[in-house]
């Protein structure tokens, strides 16, 4: 059996910690922080983030994040709202 190697290095994982860190020293405003070429992916990190599960945005409510398509892409934006405030 031959198989054909690509030597590369793994992609580098999204710093959540890091991510959240500069969304507190900006309030309100919106941060594209990550894709995924598929949606459930994007709604994965949506709605870990908005319920505090992913503990770098937690408590919920702290932050807010959405997704969007763009050009066949599947983004995410999180921002950071401050203890526990909504827009509801």
């Amino acid at each position: 059996m031959n198989a054909d190697l690509v030597w590369e290095e793994p992609p580098v994982r999204t710093n959540h910690f890091h991510i959240a860190a500069t969304l507190r020293q900006n309030p309100g405003r919106w941060a594209r922080i990550d894709k995924s070429y598929r949606n459930a992916g994007a709604r994965n990190i949506v709605c870990r983030a908005n319920n505090g599960e992913l503990s770098a945005y937690a408590p919920a409510g702290d932050f807010e994040a959405t997704s969007r398509c763009v050009d066949g892409q599947y983004w995410v934006w999180v921002r950071y709202l401050g203890d526990g405030v909504t827009d509801e």
